[in-house]
């Protein structure tokens, strides 16, 4: 009688079960249950490998939207203070002005530039120029509320844009920032001396949708549906904001340099 046994063929990445070759029918209890014992061990192995390389696809995209998520943070985050830059003041007026058209939702800006940084690097060094953005960047990100959003949009420009913020609280915190600068120090060193700076200068400009925009405007916003129509409406209102806040900060910049006398404009 010939010999009824299963056999194994190696086939690309598993094995392929090559059943006895008996007359159909004739095939013993013991020799089927080895069979089907075969073709489990197969499906087994089969099943661990394709788990294996699943892990390594799943590690693969991790890794790649690890990498993705690393980029698209670099694109909007300030090199030097670690707050966002002015790719990020835009993103969040655009999206202040899309709350505003669904939900009625105000909003205010806050415009600040350092005093006469200028100087500041040309007596101490563009070391301690920096030193002093990154203390003013840091005033700015402790006294920021949850939702407020603070930025470096220039070299001695930031932003903070406030959601559901009127102007008059704008102007609260505003002042805050101004006194909470006041009393900053910063140790510096110069040709190997050390000194102290005690206060830093900074110019504010306050703007606010509903104050400054007019009800026409903001009403076209609104109403505004093609795509296109929405972002040219909603991108002419952040320009103007923008611009009254910029203009304001320029004012308070020229007040501060009136009360200071006609000599230079202290560094901090």
């Amino acid at each position: 009688m010939a010999e009824n046994r299963t056999t194994r063929q190696r086939e690309g990445s598993g094995w392929k079960i090559q059943a006895p070759e008996v007359p159909n029918g004739q095939m013993t209890v013991a020799q089927r249950l080895a069979t089907m014992e075969g073709l489990m061990r197969s499906m087994a192995g089969e099943v661990k490998e394709l788990r294996t390389e699943n892990e390594k696809l799943r590690d693969a995209l991790r890794t790649a939207e690890d990498g993705k998520i690393v980029a698209e943070a670099r694109a909007v985050t300030d090199e030097l203070t670690g707050l966002g830059n002015r790719a990020r003041f835009n993103a969040a007026l655009s999206e202040e002005i899309e709350h505003y058209r669904r939900y009625d939702a105000g909003f205010s800006i806050i415009i600040l530039d350092v005093n006469d940084l200028k100087l500041a690097n040309d007596t101490y060094g563009h070391n301690v120029g920096d030193q002093l953005i990154i203390a003013v960047g840091k005033a700015l990100f402790n006294g920021k509320r949850d939702a407020d959003v603070v930025c470096r949009t220039g070299g001695d420009e930031f932003a903070v844009v406030l959601p559901h913020t009127g102007f008059e609280s704008a102007e609260r915190v505003a002042a805050r920032i101004v006194e909470k600068l006041k009393e900053t120090s910063l140790i510096v060193e110069k040709s190997g001396e050390t000194s102290l700076i005690n206060g830093i200068s900074v110019a504010v400009g306050i703007s606010n949708i509903i104050r400054d925009i007019g009800e026409e405007q903001r009403q076209a916003a609104k109403d505004a549906r093609e795509e296109d129509d929405v972002a040219g409406k909603a991108g002419a209102i952040t320009a103007k904001l923008v611009y009254i806040a910029d203009k304001r900060m320029y004012d308070d910049k020229r007040e501060i340099k009136a009360e200071q006398g006609n000599g230079p404009m202290p560094a901090v």
